[in-house]
């Protein structure tokens, strides 16, 4: 996949989830609801990949 490109992905979640993300958003952490979503899923994603002893889960 190109750099700079995204596929838009739509999931469900708690309303709890919700909240919480928009507080991180008006706390300033992120810039919006996309930017926090992308970061924890890499973070997720990455966390995976190294227990498995991979260095990266991006395919180039």
């Amino acid at each position: 996949m190109p750099k700079n490109k995204f596929v838009l992905v739509t999931c469900k979640i708690p309303p709890e989830m919700a909240s919480a993300i928009d507080r991180l958003v008006e706390d300033k952490i992120f810039q919006s609801r996309s930017e926090a979503i992308r970061y924890a899923i890499g973070s997720l994603i990455s966390t995976h990949f190294n227990k498995k002893g991979k260095e990266s889960w991006i395919e180039e």
